[in-house]
């Protein structure tokens, strides 16, 4: 016979069927209750485990430090603790002393550096380092040939303006010219096959966004217009162009001057940078 129950864990009415206990209304309703029985039950193992803890606690065989609840199962309180214990028990011989010395003195990764006559004590390694130009205050500078800075000290790197190959575009010289990317080579040689007086721009104009002056350098001045070559146009660029009066060329504008150059060069228009006059980013004298 039918009956009406209610949930232990819900507090919901139910009705039960003959040979049902009526405890949970639903699967759901039983997981969770035995689930917080076990937590209760866990919880009152661990507080009885730590009571016994504390009455036997262990120490660290190091510091003597009472180690915590958790470290129950350790023997010292941290890796350097074990380390010095472990090596307060090892004696190293002279020629075992010598042999490591050696072997650290030539290791190539730089470690283990002598502190008497420092890096060109005999023996020991010197990465090979390289003689760069700042890009930014044209200091030469030595560094690892490894590392990838362009700057000499952190001051430069901080301060604004145009840097030559900064970008992710493929850059280079055309006629002694500066390229920051292949839109820009080709707006750049189609003037100067039509005989347009272009050239790099060498002004800057100030511009505020997000409250704060920035320095803005456009691209070209052809015949005293400034113009500005984007493929990808953000919010503060239109910022920055009217701050120069300058004209954009954007990626829809740039596709009659690409074509012009492909077609006239015999040259796929994904292969524009080939006419570069070198690949290694200096310009070329033309006067020499």
């Amino acid at each position: 016979m039918s009956r009406i129950s209610i949930c232990k864990t819900c507090s919901k009415e139910m009705i039960v069927g003959p040979g049902s206990k009526g405890i949970y209304c639903s699967r759901k309703c039983h997981i969770l209750d035995q689930s917080q029985i076990s937590k209760r039950t866990a919880a009152v193992r661990r507080e009885k485990l730590e009571q016994q803890y504390k009455d036997n606690p262990r120490y660290c065989r190091h510091c003597q430090v009472v180690l915590s609840f958790e470290q129950r199962r350790q023997l010292d309180c941290s890796r350097s603790c074990s380390a010095s214990y472990t090596n307060k028990l090892r004696i190293h011989s002279e020629e075992s002393k010598t042999k490591r010395s050696l072997k650290a003195r030539a290791n190539p990764s730089g470690f283990a550096k002598s502190k008497i006559g420092g890096t060109k004590r005999k023996g020991i390694y010197r990465a090979p380092r390289v003689t760069r130009v700042c890009a930014t205050c044209s200091q030469s500078f030595e560094i690892v040939a490894s590392d990838p800075r362009k700057t000499c000290s952190k001051q430069c790197a901080r301060i604004g303006g145009a840097r030559h190959g900064s970008g992710r575009a493929k850059t280079g010289y055309y006629h002694g010219i500066y390229c920051g990317s292949t839109y820009e080579l080709a707006f750049l040689i189609w003037h100067l096959d039509h005989n347009r007086q272009i050239e790099r721009c060498i002004q800057h104009f100030g511009y505020v966004w997000n409250d704060r002056t920035h320095r803005y350098y456009p691209d070209f001045e052809v015949d005293g217009q400034i113009y500005e070559i984007k493929g990808r146009i953000l919010d503060v660029d239109y910022v920055k162009i009217k701050s120069a009066n300058a004209l954009l060329v954007d990626r829809t504008a740039i596709i009659p001057y690409i074509d012009y150059v492909s077609r006239m060069y015999n040259i796929a228009r994904d292969k524009l940078w080939r006419l570069y006059d070198n690949k290694s980013n200096v310009p070329i004298d033309y006067d020499s």
